[in-house]
């Protein structure tokens, strides 16, 4: 992910450079090939519990997601660049209109889902929603 946000415009991604890096080092931090508990159930190298290691673990799939919003948000394109009138200019600055928010509709799987079920929709409605403004609406039924 780092290699491809740097393979895009300089600056455009700063933020998801950011977050790339921080989710790099959180998983740097815990990933070991192999485990050693002491009598105190602590890895000797890492110095995190057995239920620490159980969590990080659980936790992948959150930090995937992380990964994939990330992703969808990237900038792959510069902008065209903003100009500006200058005061011995008689053109007139162009007001431009605040743009529409757009309008997502979506449904929820059940009223009664496993909770499996129920996690994937969510992943998925969140990667639908990564690159949109928080200015657009949503409606769920």
């Amino acid at each position: 992910m780092i290699a491809e946000i740097k393979s895009l415009p300089d600056g455009l991604n700063a933020e998801a450079l950011n977050k790339a890096n921080k989710l790099l080092q959180y998983a740097s931090q815990r990933t070991q090939t192999t485990i050693e508990l002491d009598h105190n159930v602590k890895d000797k190298k890492s110095l995190f519990t057995y239920s620490e290691v159980l969590s990080f673990i659980d936790l992948y799939n959150s930090k995937s997601t992380e990964l994939d919003i990330i992703r969808a948000g990237l900038i792959r394109v510069t902008p065209p660049p903003i100009t500006t009138t200058t005061g011995s200019e008689s053109k007139p600055d162009v007001v431009e209109a605040p743009p529409t928010p757009k309008m997502f509709k979506s449904s929820i799987p059940g009223k009664v889902v496993k909770v499996s079920v129920y996690k994937n929709w969510l992943k998925q409605e969140l990667q639908k929603l990564a690159s949109v403004s928080d200015n657009d609406e949503i409606e769920i039924n």
